[in-house]
Order: structure tokens, then sequence, then C-alpha cells
């Protein structure tokens, strides 16, 4: 239920419905991942970044974690820590378009 939510800009309910799944199965990271999603598009980039985090300890080959993690991390001009996690989420998918131009970006700079 949390997807459609979110799908649909409802993001305080996407949150909450995510809540419930991931208090059935605590270790479902794609839960963690919409979560931090709707968190972070919430302005709550603690939040967001734990729960990428979690994604990340979760999931360790999945790129998600590292991408998502990496874009909240240069939102905030941490270019450096970006640059770090989006190489990561490169190495396990490296046919991320997004990734790929986000990092030729910030090795342009």
């Amino acid at each position: 239920a949390g997807r459609p939510l979110f799908n649909r800009g409802k993001y305080d309910e996407a949150i909450e419905e995510m809540n419930k799944a991931i208090a059935l199965v605590p270790r479902f990271a794609p839960a963690y991942n919409l979560r931090g999603k709707a968190y972070a598009i919430l302005g709550k980039h603690d939040r967001a970044a734990r729960d990428f985090s979690t994604v990340i300890m979760l999931s360790p080959q999945q790129a998600k974690g590292y991408k998502n993690l990496g874009f909240l991390v240069l939102l905030q001009g941490q270019e450096e820590a970006a640059v770090a996690h989006l190489s990561k989420a490169l190495s396990l998918a490296p046919e991320d378009e997004k990734v790929k131009a986000a990092l030729e970006k910030l090795k342009e700079r």
C-alpha cells in the first residue's frame, strides 16, 4: 500500500505504511528504501540517511541504498561522500545512466 501512496505524493501516509511493513518484516530493505525516499522529499534528511544506511546494511550488494544515500548527501553539499556512494552504486549497477551522469558532473568540478 505504501508504493501507490508514494507515487501519488502522499508521503506521510506512505511512511506510515512503510512503518507497518517494517514492523512486520524488520529486514525488508525495500520498505526502508521507500520510506527513506519519502523522508528525503519531506526534507527529513537525517531520517532518510538512516533509512538508506539500513538499506545498505541489509542489502550491501544492491545499488539502490548507495545511490539514494549518494544523491541525498549531494543535496547536502557533501560532494566527496556523494562520489563515494555513487561510485559504489555504479559498480553494482553499471547500466544506471542517472548515476553515471551525476558522477561525470561531480568529476568535472
